[in-house]
């Protein structure tokens, strides 16, 4: 198949935009109707450990793929913004639910849940976090989401399994 170039998109959101080095489209997940983007290394004041953004398809109308657009929704920056080191290490959405994972200071990992609710972006409570006290929350950051329906796995490199570091995926 051929594949063309149909939209290309920057940060837009004047408060946490900063550009020189905030790392734009590092990581990326997406599906039918919303895509997330992360600049993990966005230094503002408002957003010291990245932000995410939200951008919603526009398909025109029409049923034809090469005029959908997506549109800057909104962005999210770190709950605990005090005690996190980086925010959206990595993310994933499944229709109206999406998760980020994000390091907390001590290398505590944490997973947060988003659902839409109507016009909005709500946090679930709890977050993933009480699901992960059957293990050591010390995962020492780069924790890997994905969901897919009623289905959330969270996997860590550094986690202990069989032995130290050996890595483990949690399936909830």
């Amino acid at each position: 198949g051929t594949w063309n170039i149909t939209s290309e998109l920057n940060q837009i959101d004047t408060d946490t935009a900063h550009n020189v080095g905030d790392e734009f489209g590092k990581i990326i997940s997406m599906d039918d109707q919303y895509m997330l983007i992360v600049a993990p290394g966005t230094d503002s004041t408002l957003a010291p450990a990245g932000v995410l953004y939200v951008y919603a398809k526009n398909d025109q109308g029409t049923t034809s793929v090469v005029d959908d657009t997506w549109d800057y929704e909104t962005s999210f920056t770190a709950p605990d913004a005090v005690n996190t080191v980086s925010f959206a290490d990595s993310v994933a959405i499944d229709g109206s639910t999406f998760l980020v994972s994000a390091t907390l200071t001590g290398g505590i990992a944490e997973v947060y849940i988003y659902e839409r609710n109507g016009s909005d972006w709500t946090t679930v409570a709890p977050t993933v976090t009480p699901l992960l006290t059957h293990v050591s929350r010390t995962l020492n950051g780069q924790t890997a989401v994905a969901i897919e329906e009623q289905t959330i796995v969270i996997g860590n490199r550094d986690a202990t399994g069989n032995a130290t570091q050996s890595g483990a995926v949690y399936v909830y």
